[in-house]
């Protein structure tokens, strides 16, 4: 049986029932805030290239949180369109950002 990786995040702020985090990482897998990345293009073979904008957890009544990760798209024709994936599970949602193409710049 595969070990389970542990995901790791660091924490921004607490707004209500939301924890926003500037960076989460998952194995090997880094992201950031602002970083540009190539995203995995729904229900296709191919990939959108976005900037993540917020990374972010909702407390629910089932502690099985739920997590979002936004993008601004800067595909081809999709340019400036916001996008948001949710899932129950981080892993999942970081297997989704394929690669980092350029890290936000450190402040």
């Amino acid at each position: 049986m595969k070990a389970q990786q542990q995901w790791t995040g660091i924490k921004h702020h607490v707004e209500g029932d939301n924890t926003y985090y500037n960076l989460l990482k998952h194995g090997e897998k880094t992201i950031k805030l602002g970083d540009m990345v190539k995203i995995k293009e729904k229900g296709k073979r191919g990939y959108d290239v976005g900037r993540i904008d917020s990374l972010y957890e909702i407390e629910t009544p089932d502690e099985v949180n739920d997590f979002h990760v936004s993008y601004t798209v800067f595909s081809e024709g999709k340019e400036g369109e916001k996008w948001t994936e949710t899932g129950k599970k981080k892993d999942k949602l970081l297997d989704d950002v394929l690669e980092v193409l350029s890290e936000a710049d450190s402040k």
